[in-house]
């Protein structure tokens, strides 16, 4: 797995389950020839909100981006937000950031609005720092629906099988060319004293990728769970089970948030996708995972076209 710093010193951002006011789902994305932008997701707290972005591009090299200067939010209900990085993982064509926006979203509001601009191409060719060039496509828009459709479904049946898929070929996992669009999930569970979620799945022709977060409880970092570590498992209503490999993720402080990658691809005749997670141990485990949530914690998403 890789593992990606957060932005700065986060731990002033009250991101904790104590805070925690639940999710809306999003696929929403803003599109041009050679680029997307899509939200993948709000997650709400009583002092603002954090937002899951995802820019993928067919332009080469390495795309880097600055939501302090590249990013401004708004809705139809309040005005406009602050914003302040959480985490931002550049890679080749593409860009992973979680932002988070105060104040809170109020419950006037049923647009938020994300307007990306200042993206840069960074070709490293160019000297030691590589030269960089700001994405022409830009900027794109967003409109993320705040009251959205209910996701969850009833869990079907687990497959009784001894077979795994083989691992997911090609590097790397996220792509402009195979994405296949998200499937929005925004799902919850409190379970002794912390959030756990998933937020979305990125489609891919080839495969999907889980996000999931862990919120621990206020001032207790020892008493975070570790998403990255934990247990997952997968499979649909058709009886298709799905291997999961942790692919990146970060951590500070009461929260920790990983990209799962799953294969094979959801397969267009399914209609509900269930990921469990179990074992998901806490910061203070070492190795021994006596401290660990036990679950199973399940997740039973409709699967939408």
């Amino acid at each position: 797995m890789t593992a990606s710093a957060p932005a700065a010193d986060t731990t002033a951002i009250p991101r904790n389950s104590g805070g925690f006011g639940g999710l809306t789902p999003s696929g929403a994305i803003g599109e041009t020839a050679e680029t997307l932008v899509v939200c993948l997701g709000v997650e709400h707290h009583m002092e603002g909100a954090a937002v899951s972005i995802l820019l993928l591009t067919a332009t080469p090299g390495i795309i880097e981006w600055d939501p302090r200067e590249g990013l401004s939010v708004s809705d139809d209900a309040y005005g406009s937000y602050a914003v302040e990085p959480i985490t931002v993982t550049s890679a080749l064509g593409q860009v992973e950031a979680t932002v988070w926006i105060s104040p809170a979203i109020p419950q006037a509001a049923h647009v938020l609005r994300l307007d990306v601009d200042a993206v840069q191409r960074v070709n490293p060719a160019r000297g030691e720092r590589g030269l960089q060039r700001e994405l022409s496509e830009g900027p794109w828009s967003i409109d993320v629906d705040l009251r959205p459709p209910r996701t969850l479904r009833d869990t079907p049946d687990r497959p009784i099988t001894e077979d795994e898929p083989d691992a997911a070929q090609g590097v790397p996992a996220r792509t402009r060319a195979m994405f296949d669009g998200v499937l929005p999930v925004g799902q919850a569970h409190l379970v002794e004293g912390s959030a756990l979620c998933l937020t979305a799945v990125e489609r891919y022709t080839d495969r999907w990728i889980a996000n999931v977060v862990a919120l621990g409880p206020e001032d207790a970092d020892t008493a975070a769970p570790a998403i990255g570590r934990a247990r997952l498992a997968a499979w649909d209503d058709i009886g298709t089970t799905y291997r999961l490999t942790a692919l990146s993720g970060s951590a500070q402080g009461t929260w920790s948030q990983c990209a799962y990658e799953a294969v094979p691809a959801l397969s267009p005749e399914a209609s509900i996708l269930t990921v469990e997670m179990t074992d998901i141990p806490r910061g203070r485990d070492t190795g021994s995972r006596r401290f660990a949530i036990a679950g199973p914690v399940v997740f039973s998403s409709a699967i939408t076209a």
